[in-house]
């Protein structure tokens, strides 16, 4: 079947995006030795934050008092800043993540940013030593609407209830659903909702996560990436009208 073609929307509604990749390390060691990764792109990404776990030990002692004792801290996320904090990538022991906040491009740009990332960390790193587990992609978009009434107006799948049911007009709500597909071993999540609006503008949430949940190999991932963004489209377009979709051209 051929890929459906959507518009190219010149207001995007982007507020995050994430491009994310679990694997399984063979070694088992985290951190693992990051110099020559570092020095690939610490231009792009100058800050660096470690997020460590710390055990606290609490024994009794004789006289009745308790003793804390920290033990066990360890690194278990290694977080990479852009100089405007706006690219966020995250490495632990079985995830490599990119975050995209407030400043989406292109699913292109993006995309390949992200394949540079991982192609340098797999080959320097993890030294082609491990087996992918899961891919998945994640837009968390928000409308601005103003005067909203009816969020049917907007979106094919919203709240509904007869006639009668509901006594005034809903100010706010949120609900998931989930779908499989079973063929692909892919899983589609999808939030939307909204609270009550400020100034007359209603912040609507509309958050889509698709998952690719089977293992597969490194000769499929990119083009595994290819059918995420396709499902990923396929969700947002067709849920909504043309009234929120001529909104953002």
């Amino acid at each position: 079947m051929a890929e459906q073609k959507f518009p190219i929307l010149t207001n995007p509604p982007i507020k995050v995006a994430i491009f994310e990749i679990r694997f399984k390390n063979e070694s088992q060691v985290f951190p693992p030795s990051l110099e020559e990764f570092n020095n690939y792109f610490k231009s792009l990404f100058p800050i660096v934050q470690n997020n460590i776990n710390k055990n606290i030990e609490i024994n009794d002692l004789p006289n009745g008092e308790t003793s804390f004792n920290i033990t066990g801290q360890e690194i278990n996320q290694i977080r990479y800043f852009s100089s405007d904090k706006t690219k966020v990538l995250s490495l632990s022991k079985d995830g490599f993540i990119l975050n995209i906040n407030n400043s989406y491009e292109s699913w292109e740009d993006h995309i390949s940013l992200f394949r540079s990332l991982w192609g340098q960390y797999s080959a320097s790193v993890l030294k082609n030593d491990y087996s992918l587990l899961r891919a998945s992609t994640r837009f968390i978009n928000h409308f601005e609407i103003l005067n909203l009434e009816n969020p049917a107006d907007y979106f094919k799948t919203t709240i509904y209830a007869d006639e009668n049911v509901i006594p005034a007009p809903v100010n706010s709500f949120l609900f998931k659903y989930n779908t499989v597909l079973n063929g692909e071993d892919i899983q589609i999540h999808v939030v939307q909702g909204f609270e009550p609006p400020i100034d007359n503008k209603t912040i609507y949430m509309f958050d889509i996560d698709v998952i690719s949940i089977k293992n597969f190999s490194e000769t499929e991932l990119w083009s595994k990436f290819d059918r995420l963004r396709e499902l990923k489209n396929q969700t947002f377009f067709n849920n909504l009208t043309d009234k929120a979709i001529n909104s953002l051209l």
